[in-house]
C-alpha cells in the first residue's frame, strides 16, 4: 500500500496544494488549518482516496476543546472517505491506523509541574484555546490529562489490534529524537515531544507518523520507523518537506 504522509500545512497562512495521485491513502498528521476549515478543504479537494486526519493544536485555535473536535468529527462522519481519529483506530486493508493528537506529558526534562508552568507561559496554545464547558483558557494540566488518556487508549489499542501491520498517527512527537539538535535543551520542547520510546519498543508498530516539529525526520526505535514530513510555515519552505512523500507498506 502507498501511504502519503503530510503534516503542518498551516493553511491559515496561505493555501499550499500537493499531488496525491500516487497514494492509496493519505495521512494528515495535524495543523491543516484552524477550526473546521481543514476538514472542509479535505472534503472538497480529496475525494478518491481514504484520508486519515488527526487534529493538531492549531485546529483548536480560536475554538475550544472538545467542541472543535466534535464539530470536525461530525463533518468527517458525513463523508465517505475521511477518518478523524482521536483515541480511535481505523482498519484498512490489513493495516490498523491508531490515531490521537496526543499532546505531551511535560516530563521530557523532569518535573511536569515545573515544565508545564514554563510551557503555559510560552505556548500560544494556552492563550488561543478554550476548554468546555467553562470556556476558560486551556491549561497545561488539561493537555497533560488528555495526553494520559490518549496513552492509556493507545496501549489498549496496540495490545488488542487484530491486524499484522500497525501505524500510529499523532500530531505531537513520541521522542526527543524528532527534535532538531538546537532545541533539545529548550524547556519548551516538552510541549512538542514526550518520551514514549518504551511504549514503542514494547508494541513495535510498523510506523509512527507525527507532525508538530517543523523539520522532517526519519529514524527507527527498535523495529518502528518514525516519520515526520511537515510543510511548516511559509517562511520555512526550505525545511526539507517532500509534498510527494510515499511510504510503502
Amino acid at each position: 500500500m502507498k501511504i502519503q504522509v503530510i503534516s503542518d500545512l498551516h493553511q491559515e497562512f496561505g493555501f499550499n496544494e500537493f499531488n496525491h495521485d500516487e497514494a492509496d491513502i493519505l495521512v494528515l498528521a495535524g495543523d491543516v488549518n484552524t477550526g473546521t476549515k481543514g476538514i472542509e478543504w479535505i472534503n472538497n479537494e480529496i475525494e478518491k482516496i481514504p484520508v486519515i486526519y488527526v487534529l493538531g493544536n492549531h485546529e483548536y485555535y480560536k475554538g475550544s476543546y472538545p467542541k472543535t473536535l466534535n464539530k470536525i468529527k461530525e463533518i468527517g462522519q458525513k463523508t465517505d472517505n475521511i477518518q478523524v481519529l482521536e483515541n480511535d483506530s481505523f482498519e484498512y486493508e490489513n493495516i490498523t491506523f491508531h490515531g490521537a493528537t496526543l499532546w505531551t506529558d511535560f516530563q521530557l526534562f523532569g518535573n511536569p509541574r515545573t515544565y508545564g508552568i514554563i510551557c503555559q507561559g510560552k505556548m500560544n496554545d494556552y492563550r488561543k484555546i478554550r476548554k468546555d464547558p467553562s470556556y476558560s483558557k486551556l491549561r497545561t494540566l488539561d493537555t497533560f490529562n488528555i495526553h494520559m488518556k490518549s496513552i492509556r487508549w493507545l496501549e489498549e489499542s496496540l495490545k488488542n489490534t487484530k491486524t499484522d501491520k500497525n501505524i500510529v498517527v499523532t500530531h505531537h512527537a513520541p521522542s526527543i529524537q524528532s527534535v532538531p539538535e538546537k532545541y533539545r535543551q529548550d524547556p519548551v520542547t516538552s510541549a512538542y515531544a514526550s518520551n514514549l520510546e518504551g511504549l514503542i519498543e514494547k508494541y513495535q508498530p510498523d510506523y509512527w507518523f507525527h507532525g508538530h516539529i517543523h523539520t522532517p525526520v526519519k529514524y527507527e526505535i527498535g523495529k518502528t520507523k518514525v516519520v515526520c514530513n511537515p510543510h511548516g510555515y511559509i517562511d520555512e519552505k526550505y525545511n526539507g518537506y517532500n509534498p510527494e512523500l510515499i511510504i510503502e507498506l
